[in-house]
């Protein structure tokens, strides 16, 4: 047991739950495959995976969308930085996860029709993928995040990492 200093005691106390209670809290957590810790490893595994079959098996690349000759485009650039960043933000930061979820999915839509083979094509579509599951586990985290109100008071989020 901890035993917390006078001054960090909420006034009158604190608040009890039943056990009816605490099931109902236990039952509303996320998914497990939406959990901050095995989301970010599966979704850095799908990265690379998606990485090596939209780069590796086509003429073009994330740098190159027309082939080496061609040159640089650095509009893509944007979409292949945020993709890598993913998995980190999935742990770390639910808010911007969702968002270059998002914006990486759009990205990932227009590439999908320009695909050159069908290995790319499913590259395109694994991004995608990560993306819709990447922005569905940051809005149930943020949901649960907040739907959650404090049982001592009655009031208020909990706060706290789910």
């Amino acid at each position: 047991m901890k035993r917390l200093p006078v001054a960090a005691l909420p006034e009158g106390g604190a608040g009890t739950w039943s056990v009816a209670d605490t099931e109902r809290w236990r039952t509303a957590r996320v998914p497990v495959i939406f959990t901050p810790v095995a989301g970010s490893w599966g979704a850095a595994v799908a990265v690379v995976v998606s990485y090596v079959l939209t780069s590796a098996f086509s003429s073009s690349s994330v740098a190159w969308h027309g082939g080496a000759g061609v040159g640089t485009e650095w509009l893509r650039y944007p979409g292949a930085v945020l993709l890598a960043a993913l998995p980190l933000w999935y742990r770390y930061l639910p808010v911007p996860a969702g968002v270059a979820g998002a914006v990486v999915a759009v990205d990932a839509g227009f590439s999908v029709a320009a695909a050159d083979s069908g290995t790319e094509r499913a590259g395109h579509v694994l991004v995608l993928t990560v993306c819709a599951w990447a922005l569905t586990g940051a809005c149930l985290r943020l949901r649960a995040r907040r739907g959650s109100p404090d049982r001592s008071t009655g009031r208020g989020p909990v706060r706290g990492r789910l």
